[in-house]
């Protein structure tokens, strides 16, 4: 942690300005900053009965709200608060980078498993399970997918109380051909998303209220 003496020409120079600073104390403030963390404290001195108070106000990224205002007890504590702090915002900024290369892993993954002729199955419905099935007929790209809707067929044995199971009939195609892209999670319509299914294998839909 290295402080900064806040002047013209330093990039926190206009952000202080939007952040008024002046408001948290009219005292002499020295600013704080970790390399490669995106944060600031800035801590100061507020005289109070012939004793000082020692103050921090910290603020993420370039928020112009603080995320924390605060008076410790000594200049040790707000020394240990503030580099707790830094640390917060690197774990948290370290976080979302794993997700984000999570989400890319799973979408590369995605589009090496769907190819043309994967065979696919989406559901939807509050009070019943309505069950669409969709055949890839085409790969334009790494990231796209030309799919189509396909048939079912019932699942000999398998009816229930207003409900049974079904099987995708491949190329049994109906409807026109869609490009869609394919993303992380699989290949979304606007109210359900497409995942690889089996034609062997029975699928549950029911259409009762």
């Amino acid at each position: 942690m290295k402080n900064v003496v806040s002047q013209k020409g330093h990039p926190q120079f206009e952000l202080e300005k939007s952040r008024e600073l002046t408001k948290y104390s009219k005292s002499k403030m020295v600013a704080h900053v970790k390399d490669g963390i995106k944060g600031i404290v800035y801590s100061f001195e507020n005289p109070y009965k012939r004793k000082n108070q020692f103050m921090a106000v910290g603020f993420i990224g370039n928020s112009k709200r603080h995320n924390f205002y605060y008076q410790f007890e000594s200049v040790e504590q707000r020394d240990r608060y503030i580099e707790n702090f830094f640390l917060h915002i690197q774990r948290v900024e370290e976080d979302k980078q794993q997700r984000k290369q999570t989400k890319i892993d799973m979408r590369n993954k995605m589009a090496e498993t769907f190819v043309v002729g994967s065979l696919l199955t989406g559901s939807w419905g509050y009070e019943q399970t309505n069950r669409e099935f969709y055949q890839i007929v085409e790969r334009p790209s790494r990231f796209t997918a030309v799919v189509q809707r396909i048939g079912e067929s019932l699942v000999k044995g398998s009816e229930g109380f207003d409900s049974c199971k079904v099987k995708p009939l491949k190329d049994v195609f109906i409807g026109e051909p869609i490009l869609k892209k394919i993303m992380y999670y699989g290949i979304g319509f606007e109210h359900f998303t497409l995942s690889l299914c089996d034609d062997r294998d029975g699928y549950y839909k029911s259409w009762g209220y």
